[in-house]
């Protein structure tokens, strides 16, 4: 806890004195941590203390599960399509509470692989896709403030691209970034499956994918736009893309950023048949305080990378004194399906972390070397669970390539 002598807490102090003629006075205390706290009062005649009660996290964490195909005696075959994760305890304000989630899975199907969450209640994150060929692993975080945070949601049917998305309630562009998750009844992944967003205004999203001529019918998309006061947000386009041959493009000249910086892309591909995954997903990182970096295939050009990568969309996070930032790369070679990560010790009841990557099921995807028939999200995407105070597992459901990724741990300051 922090200690401050008014009610607005802005005045920090750490004494508090009674003048002459009182008896008390008042002083005043913001919880940062989760959990009990014991505040303990020392004077020239002695001391005291007492126990606050428990104070809620603003995190909030947990998984949960898509079952695999039941095969049944009949011949049919059950599919789960939903997965509903309980949050405890409830949040207060679906409006003051955003939702990170990553979802993997070890088919090749777009319809199973292509996952869509959204905050449904205020104890529950609800998770569909439209297929199950597969199981699959959901790991959900919650982030809720109950000042300076505020959440705008929508949710609909894919339209034919590009289309606009209307915010319920207008947000500040420069202190708001979006976070977005799809599903389709895609068999493959490609075009139709990466779905891009794009803050144009306070209100206006543009929503995109694939080709031009690219029809998304039973698709569904989920947006939260999210506005955190003391965020400082970048963004912009990179209309060139990764031309085909190519793997690795740099955003230069950008207005410097402060070293707790963390980057969200987003990016489509044309329709590829056969999908390589070495080809379609896209690793962003922050080289340096005013550059940002893409790469797909690890950097290497080649056959891979033959189809081109269309427009790239970023969106760059500056927390400033809002939070601390750590950014880790992580390399998880052929045949390795988790790491433990370690990092610099955090309070995990305000820590969330995410990869720079959020071109499907959620803030997910790294970049792979994959170069099979088939283009498996789970070769190049996985889930980032603070596990301890100093440690981050990294896990994936596919590893027949080498998986690259860049992810951020973010320690806010409530």
């Amino acid at each position: 806890m922090r200690h401050y002598s008014d009610a607005n807490c802005t005045t920090p102090t750490t004494v508090a004195t009674i003048p002459n003629g009182q008896t008390d006075i008042d002083y005043y205390v913001k919880p940062l941590t989760g959990g009990a706290s014991t505040q303990i009062a020392t004077a020239s005649f002695g001391s005291t203390q007492r126990q606050f009660p428990a104070v809620i996290g603003a995190v909030r964490r947990g998984t949960c599960n898509f079952a695999g195909p039941i095969n049944l005696a009949d011949g049919g075959q059950t599919v789960d399509t939903g997965a509903f994760c309980t949050i405890t305890p409830p949040h207060q304000s679906m409006g003051k509470t955003a939702l990170f989630f990553q979802a993997t899975t070890s088919s090749g199907s777009g319809g199973t692989a292509g996952v869509r969450c959204r905050l449904t209640a205020t104890n529950q994150v609800g998770c569909i896709r439209v297929d199950g060929q597969s199981g699959g692993v959901v790991a959900w975080q919650t982030v809720e403030l109950p000042t300076a945070l505020r959440v705008e949601r929508v949710s609909g049917s894919c339209q034919p691209p590009p289309f606009n998305i209307t915010l319920p309630a207008a947000v500040s562009p420069s202190s708001s970034f979006l976070l977005k998750s799809f599903n389709t009844s895609s068999g493959d992944i490609d075009d139709e499956d990466l779905f891009t967003t794009q803050l144009t205004s306070g209100t206006n999203i543009i929503g995109d994918l694939g080709d031009d001529a690219t029809m998304c019918s039973g698709s569904s998309f989920e947006v939260q736009a999210v506005e955190l006061q003391g965020l400082t947000v970048t963004r912009g386009t990179f209309d060139a893309g990764l031309p085909s041959g190519e793997s690795i493009a740099l955003v230069t000249a950008l207005p410097a950023a402060s070293l707790n910086t963390a980057v969200l892309t987003q990016h489509r591909v044309p329709n590829l048949n056969p999908a390589l995954s070495c080809s379609v997903f896209v690793r962003a990182d922050l080289p340096s305080a005013s550059s940002i970096g893409f790469s797909r295939n690890l950097g290497m050009d080649g056959g891979c990378v033959d189809p081109p990568i269309y427009q790239l969309i970023w969106e760059r996070l500056d927390f400033g004194t809002r939070g601390n930032v750590q950014a880790k790369t992580v390399t998880l070679p052929i045949g390795t399906s988790t790491l433990a990560v370690p990092i610099s010790p955090v309070d995990i009841t305000r820590t969330i972390v995410f990869a720079s990557s959020q071109a499907a099921s959620g803030q997910s995807c790294g970049e792979t070397n994959y170069a099979g028939g088939t283009s498996y999200l789970g070769e190049g995407n996985a889930r980032f669970e603070l596990t301890t105070s100093t440690n981050v597992q990294v896990s994936r459901q596919r590893n027949g390539g080498v998986g690259v990724f860049t992810f951020f741990v973010v320690e806010l300051d409530p």
